[in-house]
């Protein structure tokens, strides 16, 4: 690391901890190992003083990599990049406002913007058309499939299904038997806004 690379990092380290002092953030300040002695010393510093104490070569702090917390949070990321994308396949594949809410809690707005973005205009009005027996039972037979293998049902494992019937049944047929078997009790997944 070039001292140019240590100095920067050194003074975001002291504008950090002059900002949790000023916000009272004490409990920040001593996880990094700044007590009150430490604070009252950096505060009274001036600019220069700043800028002198951040490009010495002297290093006043060990910086280390967590690497449990780091791989959770890399984790976490990908995982939420994931659901991301599915929730714009969806809403690409005419995915109608209540399964969105179900699944996301996306509201109406957010919605409508989604689709704008992804070139949809307008959305289709009231309930798809009541499916057939044979689509009925096509529908129920892939998606006991998949709730055999998977524990939740999120945007996902709606894609999942969505694909398995070769797109042959819009989001919004199935949607609604989704919808009317939970209803009835046929039906028992676990779903909402935090599943993937």
């Amino acid at each position: 690391m070039s001292i140019k690379k240590e100095t920067e990092l050194m003074h975001s380290i002291i504008i950090y901890c002059l900002r949790c002092q000023e916000e009272g953030d004490f409990h920040a300040l001593k996880e990094i190992g700044f007590g009150p002695r430490e604070v009252r010393a950096l505060s009274s510093l001036s600019s220069a003083d700043q800028v002198r104490l951040t490009s010495t070569k002297s290093h006043f702090m060990d910086i280390t990599l967590n690497h449990d917390i780091y791989w959770r949070m890399i984790d976490y990321v990908r995982r939420e990049n994931d659901k991301e994308s599915a929730i714009n396949k969806l809403i690409t594949l005419d995915a109608p406002l209540p399964l969105m809410f179900a699944l996301t809690g996306m509201g109406s707005k957010q919605y409508t913007l989604k689709r704008r973005q992804s070139g949809l205009l307008g959305s289709p009005v009231g309930r798809p058309p009541i499916p057939s027996e044979d689509t009925t039972e096509l529908v129920w037979t892939h998606l006991i499939k998949i709730t055999e293998s998977s524990d939740s049902f999120g945007p996902q494992q709606f894609l999942d299904l969505y694909e398995s019937l070769e797109k042959k049944v819009s989001l919004r047929v199935i949607w609604y038997l989704f919808h009317g078997w939970e209803k009835d009790g046929s039906l028992r997944v676990k779903r909402g806004p935090d599943l993937g």
